[in-house]
């Protein structure tokens, strides 16, 4: 009897006094690297659970700042009324990428010079070029891929190319949540244009070149890395000052060098 009384005390004792769960959200473009990152983690650490939600870095801003999440991811830098919020965070650089202008094999093929102006890409976004005969493509229509407005991605695009992150776009784009709902939509489509982080493009998504005050650029490792390809970017991991030291060291996994490898293989230039 006393042995039956005992059990329960004795396994209460060998349960952890402290939950490890380590919460994430945001970026989406974050996302395809902290997922195969925190798999790794967890083998090594099996007592530390770690959930990972997608959301935008906006909503990874918010919600490191409400207390939603313990850690947040972010493709692209604070905007003026998140900057004053963000004060009590640390910004924690993992990588690099860049934005790539994307279209299919069958449109790549016939641009000239396989390169678009920054006018030429703003004004098909602005609904002003319908057809790609307009900038030297066959006679189609175009269909313009947007994202959700949370969106990094769509933050750091619309930065550049229209000069305005919440400019007014083609009322008629086609609206996706994810890198993954925008690539098969491009990749499928012989008259779409889009945008996505350059390590998800391929064989059947081709990354234009952008043409801007007479210079040619292409999204290569090179240009990203040293910023002069005008949509390079950081990407980051959001936290409390004071966030628990399996947080701390599941951060200092995604800057070791295992971390970085797995950031590399997920299209994405690493931090050193």
């Amino acid at each position: 009897m006393r042995t039956l009384l005992l059990l329960p005390a004795l396994l209460f004792l060998a349960q952890p006094l402290h939950a490890q769960i380590i919460d994430i959200a945001g970026s989406t473009t974050v996302m395809a690297f902290m997922e195969p990152a925190a798999q790794a983690y967890r083998r090594m650490h099996p007592e530390v659970t770690i959930n990972i939600r997608g959301g935008g870095s906006g909503a990874g801003a918010a919600s490191v700042m409400d207390g939603r999440a313990m850690l947040g991811m972010m493709s692209r830098e604070p905007e003026e009324s998140e900057r004053a919020r963000m004060q009590g965070l640390e910004r924690v650089r993992v990588g690099y990428d860049a934005v790539a202008v994307v279209v299919s094999s069958a449109i790549y093929r016939s641009l000239p010079g396989h390169a678009l102006s920054r006018g030429d890409v703003a004004a098909i976004y602005r609904g002003e070029v319908r057809n790609w005969q307009a900038v030297g493509g066959p006679d189609r229509r175009i269909i313009t891929v947007d994202k959700v407005k949370h969106s990094g991605t769509r933050y750091v695009f619309a930065n550049y190319v229209l000069s305005d992150p919440h400019a007014a776009w083609a009322t008629d784009s086609v609206i996706v949540d994810s890198n993954g709902e925008m690539e098969t939509l491009v990749q499928i489509s012989d008259q779409a244009i889009g945008f996505l982080p350059f390590g998800e493009t391929d064989r059947h998504l081709h990354a234009i070149g952008l043409m801007d005050q007479g210079r040619l650029f292409f999204p290569d490792a090179a240009h990203v890395r040293d910023g002069s390809y005008p949509l390079s970017r950081s990407l980051y991991v959001l936290h409390q000052k004071k966030v628990p030291d399996y947080a701390r060291d599941f951060i200092a996994f995604l800057l070791s060098a295992e971390g970085q490898k797995i950031l590399s293989a997920s299209g994405y230039l690493p931090v050193k």
